[in-house]
């Protein structure tokens, strides 16, 4: 069946170093406003900074749900994850300027959390126009504690690049204007977004086998540095996630 268009589009290129837990990589965001008003700003998810600390507000909220500091701490002395954009810029007449972000905690004015942001875009975008982000960004996932995390072999990769929150239009859900649906990372939560078509490419150590969201776009491609690229697409999804691992094994390779 027909799929309808979406609002936001995701091309991704990102690389997993299995040693540090770290990712690294480079994302276009493509954003139509369809909210009826100018954006100057937009929610920037940024999920693995809820593994950041101790003190995050989904740490924080979900301690009677998971393992005690103590055992997390004697598994790995430093299990922490975090996602951090190094740069960000939008295209504005055909030219890259300078975007802004900080970490925005509208929910509790907790100081320890980071995993919402704002950024500032460096021109307004006009209802029914589109914005064109770049973000530069860099991470590490944590040991393994709420579908995410990863070591010793195998990573669950989910909630991982920094991600457009929703601005609901008028109507939607009963907003009588349009308004921001994007929360910080909540112990009780789940994650709402926009759906959005992705295009990521991935990049692991050889030996290392990739399943994520959407159809595998050709083989694994070597890459000059020794790593090997996967590319996965997918149309009007809310997530992209994925598995990395060196004992994974495909039963349906021939």
């Amino acid at each position: 069946l027909p799929i309808s268009p979406v609002n936001v589009t995701y091309r991704i290129e990102a690389e997993l170093d299995p040693e540090t837990r770290g990712i690294k990589g480079r994302e276009e965001i493509r954003w139509r406003n369809a909210t009826g008003e100018p954006a100057a700003a937009l929610p920037m998810h940024l999920y693995l900074n809820g593994f950041a600390n101790q003190g995050t507000t989904w740490m924080r909220e979900s301690a009677p749900r998971r393992p005690g500091e103590s055992e997390l701490l004697k598994r790995n002395p430093d299990p922490w994850g975090y996602m951090e954009p190094t740069a960000i810029t939008q295209r504005v007449e055909g030219v890259e300027r300078d975007a802004s972000w900080r970490p925005i905690q509208p929910d509790d004015g907790n100081p320890l959390d980071r995993s919402l942001g704002e950024i500032t875009l460096a021109a307004p975008v006009a209802p029914g126009e589109e914005v064109v982000l770049t973000i530069t960004f860099e991470g590490r996932l944590p040991e393994p504690m709420a579908r995410t995390g990863g070591g010793r072999g195998y990573f669950l990769v989910g909630q991982w690049y920094p991600k457009i929150g929703v601005i609901e239009p008028p109507g939607v859900r009963h907003a009588p204007a349009a308004r921001r649906a994007a929360r910080q990372f909540h112990g009780p939560t789940e994650f709402y977004a926009d759906f959005a078509d992705y295009d990521v490419t991935f990049a692991t150590p050889p030996g290392f086998l990739v399943g994520a969201t959407g159809r595998a776009q050709g083989d694994p491609a070597p890459r000059p540095d020794g790593k090997v690229a996967v590319r996965y697409a997918q149309r009007a999804v809310i997530d992209f996630a994925l598995v990395a691992s060196n004992g994974l094994v495909d039963r349906w390779q021939k």
